[in-house]
């Protein structure tokens, strides 16, 4: 049970990240030929929540936060647009990703602390 939070947060963010990128440039590349405003507007949100991702492995309670603010932005970005589905579908994996990386910060150094001699 030993790091579990952060395994489980390492899991998801990078199937997550993987299958978002794979979308944008699968079908994001037809949409930048046709200057598609909706994907000029949402590819700063993932990069952000990619950002979060990567930052995470290293320092994970600031790449928590900035995984969880990108989420919601993503989240709230598609909310806007009245898409429920795709606001879950993009929103929610992020979100999860950084309360995961979040909640397993202190759990780590409180575990690191203890089997010090």
């Amino acid at each position: 049970m030993k790091k579990l939070f952060t395994w489980m947060a390492r899991i998801i963010g990078f199937f997550a990240s993987l299958l978002f990128m794979s979308l944008v440039i699968d079908e994001g590349l037809d949409r930048f030929r046709h200057s598609d405003p909706i994907l000029f507007k949402f590819i700063p949100w993932l990069v952000l929540a990619l950002a979060g991702y990567i930052l995470a492995w290293f320092k994970p309670t600031l790449g928590g936060m900035l995984a969880l603010f990108a989420g919601v932005l993503m989240f709230s970005f598609h909310l806007g647009r009245l898409d429920w589905f795709t606001a879950i579908v993009y929103g929610l994996p992020f979100i999860i990703v950084g309360v995961l990386f979040i909640v397993s910060e202190p759990v780590y150094k409180e575990r690191s602390q203890d089997s010090m001699p």
